[in-house]
């Protein structure tokens, strides 16, 4: 829609200034490393509070590991002795100038971010007000499980995901999750891998009303996450997904990188497809499954999602009950079940 091409041209460039970002730290290690200083191995982040005070330090003209040692967050784990041994290396004015012109880039793409932030979140209010969210429909009728029932009380996961602590790329001066709310009319980050970055680039790409898929076969279609056969003479000879929409597909995909080892119920559905396709189709095949349930939730309203996840969840815990009886007969042991902890 064209209230969402202003706010899909900033967040794609958003994207493109992140992406220079990660690659101003990955050359910044490269210069530590020609000068064997194991900074980047000794602390989890080379852009967190202790990195950046060391190399601004460091192009400042400081040498002495144990001085340097000193700007050392006292939240971190590594030891100052660790980190003195992690910063002792052969300094080269060179390479200090290096690391100084590529700390100055990482920096200013920082500071363009946050200018581009504050338009992010002026152009998010006026969608608020110009774009209400569109009214749930009545969902389809449910359709047959996937599995038989299992009997008895099955040890499932929680259908939907907490909501998640802020990631380091959403800005702290702005409650987007807020926004995002409001414009979707439910909390999409209940979805297990999808965090507000990722949905706001799937309303920047698709915007908040998916009405014009019909069902969400046509937009996994469209996304280019659905299998498509190629038939001749009655016979598949080829199958392989479509060409898609890489933009809005990359974000389901991230999400499905995102729950591949959590304890969800699509983590599990992912490593139940990874053993049977291979970890490439069962990525594409967690992203469809994703995607549905994202399409569902603007459409129908989180209570079509919620059975959605629980019925994935108890389709898990039926494929471990039945392997473990199948198990259990094979071995001749006898399986007591025990009641559920409240």
């Amino acid at each position: 829609p064209a209230p969402f091409i202003r706010l899909r041209t900033l967040w794609r460039h958003r994207d493109r200034l992140v992406a220079e970002q990660g690659r101003c730290l990955q050359q910044m290690q490269d210069a530590l490393e020609l000068m064997n200083i194991q900074l980047h191995k000794a602390i989890t982040d080379l852009a967190g509070v202790t990195g950046l005070a060391i190399l601004r330090a460091l192009v400042a003209g400081e040498r002495d590991p144990a001085h340097l040692a000193r700007y050392r967050d006292r939240r971190i784990q590594c030891t100052p002795e660790d980190l003195i041994k992690a910063l002792t290396g052969d300094y080269r004015d060179e390479e200090i100038f290096i690391l100084g012109q590529r700390l100055a880039r990482y920096e200013f793409t920082q500071q363009q971010i946050a200018d581009l932030d504050v338009q992010t979140d002026a152009l998010l209010q006026q969608l608020q007000a110009l774009c209400p969210p569109p009214p749930a429909v009545e969902p389809p009728p449910a359709s047959a499980p996937a599995v038989p029932p299992v009997t008895g009380k099955p040890n499932v996961a929680p259908p939907t995901a907490p909501r998640k602590a802020r990631s380091k790329q959403e800005p702290s001066a702005y409650d987007w999750h807020a926004r995002v709310v409001a414009l979707c009319g439910a909390d999409p980050t209940r979805i297990c891998g999808l965090s507000v970055l990722l949905v706001l680039m799937l309303i920047s790409e698709l915007g908040t009303d998916l009405s014009a898929w019909a069902s969400a076969k046509q937009f996994t279609a469209w996304l280019g996450l659905a299998p498509d056969h190629w038939v001749t003479g009655g016979k598949v000879i080829k199958r392989q997904t479509r060409r898609g929409k890489p933009h809005a597909a990359h974000a389901f995909y991230l999400a499905a990188l995102a729950v591949s080892k959590s304890h969800t119920p699509l983590g599990e559905f992912y490593r139940h497809q990874k053993a049977r396709m291979g970890p490439r189709k069962a990525l594409t095949a967690t992203a469809r499954k994703i995607a549905i349930l994202y399409y569902h939730l603007l459409q129908y309203g989180p209570a079509f999602v919620e059975e959605g996840q629980r019925r994935l969840a108890e389709n898990a815990a039926g494929r471990k009950r039945r392997t473990l009886h199948r198990l259990a007969a094979e071995l001749g042991v006898q399986i007591v079940e025990t009641p559920r902890a409240a």
